[in-house]
């Protein structure tokens, strides 16, 4: 491949673009996400009628690190690896419940957006 001085190739431009993109995804703030994933867990295991303690067990765990996560603390995060040792029931609620949440939060922001008022 023959690169004239001053030119970019391909590569060099897709490197850039995936640099780029890699820092505009490291300055977000993911609290929103973190919290909504908290509430999702939370509301999962409430239906599945799993206690936080018995799920901080499964999970292996101590309960106020599971605590801080439904919390959508800044600094604790939701391991997969993790919540994947919860139990089947809880997986079942899981997802839609995360859809129904987000779902809400989308209509929420298109409801202001177009500044409808929304009854909750």
């Amino acid at each position: 491949m023959t690169v004239i001085p001053g030119s970019f190739s391909f590569w060099q431009v897709i490197a850039a673009g995936v640099f780029v993109c890699l820092r505009i995804c490291g300055a977000m703030d993911l609290s929103p996400l973190e919290k909504l994933l908290g509430e999702a867990v939370l509301l999962s295991l409430q239906n599945a009628r799993i206690t936080v303690d018995q799920a901080a067990d499964a999970m292996r765990m101590h309960p106020s690190q599971l605590h801080k996560c439904l919390r959508g603390d800044p600094s604790h995060h939701f391991s997969l690896n993790r919540l994947l040792r919860l139990p089947w029931e809880f997986w079942l609620l899981f997802s839609p419940t995360l859809l129904y949440l987000v779902a809400k939060k989308r209509a929420s922001e298109i409801a202001d957006t177009f500044g409808l008022s929304r009854a909750d």
